[in-house]
This record gives C-alpha cells, sequence and structure tokens, in this order.
C-alpha cells in the first residue's frame, strides 16, 4: 500500500500587499497592523469608511468588511433587521450585518482563493 501525499499550493504573494497599494494609489488612510491585516479609511459622500481586510493563509480566504460611520440606534435596529434581510435576499455576493456592540451597519465578504493562483487587482478593487 502506498502512502498518499497531501500537497499543497500556495500564492507566493500576500494578497494584503496588493490592498495596500490600491489604498496608497487612491491616497486612503491605511495601517498594516500585522502580514494577516490592514485596515483602511476613507471619507465618502454620505459616511466616513472603515475597511477591515484579513488574511487567512491556513484556509486561503480573505476576509473584507466595510463599516459605515453612521451608528444605528438601539431602538431603530427592530425595525433595520428586516430591511437588511430584504436586501441580503437581493444580494449576488457578500451581505450586510449590523454590529451589535455599537450599531455600526457593515458589509462583509470573503474572497476564498484556495486552488487560484493569487488574485488580481481587479478583484480586489
Amino acid at each position: 500500500m502506498t502512502a498518499l501525499r497531501k500537497e499543497q499550493t500556495r500564492s507566493s504573494s500576500n494578497p494584503l500587499d496588493v490592498i495596500e497599494q490600491i489604498a496608497a494609489s487612491h491616497d486612503w488612510l491605511f495601517e498594516r497592523s500585522s502580514d494577516s491585516d490592514i485596515a483602511v479609511e476613507l471619507t465618502g459622500h454620505w459616511c466616513d469608511y472603515r475597511m477591515f481586510v484579513s488574511w487567512h493563509p491556513d484556509v486561503e480566504a480573505l476576509l473584507f468588511a466595510c463599516a459605515f460611520d453612521m451608528r444605528v440606534p438601539e431602538k431603530k435596529s427592530v425595525t433595520i433587521h428586516p430591511l437588511l434581510a430584504m436586501i441580503n435576499e437581493r444580494l449576488l455576493v457578500g451581505h450586510f450585518d449590523l454590529w451589535s456592540d455599537d450599531g455600526l451597519p457593515v458589509f462583509r465578504h470573503a474572497l476564498l482563493m484556495r486552488g487560484a493562483n493569487g488574485v488580481s487587482r481587479e478583484q480586489l478593487e
């Protein structure tokens, strides 16, 4: 009986390097706290956006969260949850949520990259 070998192929580049390049090219504020985390902040027309991207090389997944700096009062969260559910029904990828600790609306998405030969700038933009 021959032994089975499990081979792992991983992209040699960290996708957060591309996120950092995108942020720099747009003059967005960013902080790269580690090889696996980056935070990006930018000012929009209606609110400020705080994006958090985490790279998980063990499962080859890129997790993305974008918080909108527009707090929802606790008394309004009862009406917001059904609205977010209706919006999420129509989304192809990702979902909207409401962070319970601080009432911030957030968009979250995961990009699974296992078996891919890296990620393109266009995918991340």
